[in-house]
């Protein structure tokens, strides 16, 4: 996800239980955490892209993610201080 979270920056994140284009999410892909960006979203599933398109491995690789796999929505920094 560079440039936007760095490796090994801690993020805030909530479960609000929906999740839209443009949150940045942490799910569950073949047994890792991945912090990627939603780009497209079905009933079930959501289409996650890394900020850094020539070196994300992301959906484009691996395809659609269930939406159960997501274990929740990163706060935005200023907002995480703010609470």
């Amino acid at each position: 996800m560079s440039p936007t979270y760095k490796p090994g920056q801690i993020v805030a994140i909530v479960w609000r239980g929906s999740v839209n284009i443009g949150d940045v999410v942490i799910a569950v892909v073949e047994g890792r955490e991945v912090l990627k960006r939603v780009s497209d979203v079905r009933e079930r599933e959501v289409y996650l892209l890394g900020d850094n398109a020539t070196k994300s491995r992301d959906s484009r690789r691996y395809g659609w993610v269930p939406k159960k796999d997501v274990v929740g929505k990163v706060i935005p920094q200023r907002q995480a201080c703010l609470r």
